[in-house]
C-alpha cells in the first residue's frame, strides 16, 4: 500500500518529551510543514525517497490504514461531545 501525505493534529505526534524539539528540526529542515496547531509531510515523494520512513509505511501499512479512519471517529465524536450513538 503506498503512502499518502496527510494534515495530523501536532498533539498526535507529541508521543515524547523530545518530540516538540524533533517535529522543529524537522520543520527546519522542510521535511515536514507546520501550520498552527497541524503539521503534514511536504511532498508524497518524501515517503518513498526517505528509505527509513518509506521502512516505517512499509512495515506498519495495515495499522496505518486501520489508525486513519479511528482517529477521524474519534475526533468526531470528541466535536459532538462524546454523545454515546455517534460512537463508532
Amino acid at each position: 500500500m503506498p503512502g499518502t501525505r496527510r494534515r495530523v493534529p501536532r498533539a498526535e505526534l507529541e508521543f515524547s518529551p523530545d518530540a516538540d524539539i524533533t517535529l522543529e528540526r524537522l520543520v527546519t529542515a522542510r521535511l515536514l510543514t507546520a501550520d498552527g496547531m497541524r503539521s503534514s509531510s511536504p511532498h508524497e515523494a518524501l515517503i518513498s525517497a526517505w528509505p527509513r520512513f518509506h521502512g516505517w509505511v512499509d512495515r506498519d501499512g495495515e495499522r496505518i490504514h486501520h489508525h486513519r479512519p479511528l482517529t477521524e471517529a474519534s475526533q468526531s465524536w470528541e466535536e459532538l461531545g462524546r454523545d454515546p450513538g455517534a460512537l463508532y
